[in-house]
């Protein structure tokens, strides 16, 4: 997909790299847009429609597909980087009226039915010094068991009761950010359509997907929570738990 993309020629080897460096060094949109801009510019100028499509298409798969196979294989220098300038490019580009926007093409790429969450068991966890920690308890839908409770406080005591402290340089932040995360997720249009419309193990999928994406735009916010979503497992899924419940609520107005 990655030479489909690069084929079309819109941006240079050079181009993306000085992206993905000024962005994740918390350059300003006066800085990134005009990077952006100008391989959308390159990609309008395309002569054949086909082109564009396939191209557009691509990045899209791109984008969707990356998150799971970070999440099982080590991080890869190259994909990671057009992988952060593919999801700020996708929304710099025309829409085109001729392109098939579902998911057939991926979903022919990807037996995404073989990947499945099983609940095997539910049983105490034993540490090395000796201490227990006891299954979490959630509601039906897999979400917080009090919607009201503060979500900073939540996700962070159930992930120092299993992996240790976390200290935050920024509370505030890391509070608001995680606050409005569940209408932020509900406003994602493939979460949204899954949610009305697919079963759980889809929704989960869906929802950790533009929660990747999500966590990528919160990187320029000034906070550490973003990077410690991304990087380490059991505090993204922890989160993944709590918020995607809430935002399926949001979505069905409850």
């Amino acid at each position: 997909m990655i030479d489909i993309v690069e084929g079309c020629g819109i941006y240079e080897d050079e181009t993306l790299v000085n992206y993905v460096d000024k962005y994740l060094h918390g350059a300003d949109r006066q800085e990134l847009d005009p990077i952006l801009d100008s391989s959308a510019e390159l990609f309008k100028e395309l002569s054949e429609l086909n082109d564009k499509i396939k191209c557009k298409k691509a990045i899209k798969n791109v984008i969707r597909i990356y998150p799971f196979i970070a999440a099982i294989y080590d991080s890869c220098v190259r994909w990671e980087q057009r992988y952060i300038f593919y999801s700020h490019l996708i929304h710099k580009l025309p829409s085109l009226a001729e392109e098939d926007d579902d998911l057939s093409d991926l979903l022919r790429e990807i037996e995404f039915d073989k990947y499945r969450l099983v609940k095997y068991d539910k049983k105490t966890i034993e540490l090395e010094d000796g201490g227990v920690v006891n299954p979490i308890t959630v509601s039906a839908n897999g979400g917080a068991p009090n919607k009201e409770e503060d979500l900073l406080s939540v996700i962070v005591e159930r992930f120092n009761e299993i992996y240790g402290g976390i200290d935050w340089q920024n509370d505030d932040t890391v509070r608001k950010q995680l606050e409005q995360l569940p209408a932020r997720l509900a406003e994602d249009p493939d979460f949204a359509n899954a949610s009305r419309n697919s079963d759980q193990q889809n929704i989960n999928l869906q929802g950790q997907n533009a929660l990747m994406n999500l966590m990528i735009q919160l990187m320029n916010e000034g906070s550490q929570m973003p990077s410690l979503y991304l990087d380490n497992e059991q505090f993204r899924s922890i989160v993944n738990q709590i918020i995607i419940p809430q935002a399926q609520d949001l979505i069905a107005g409850r």
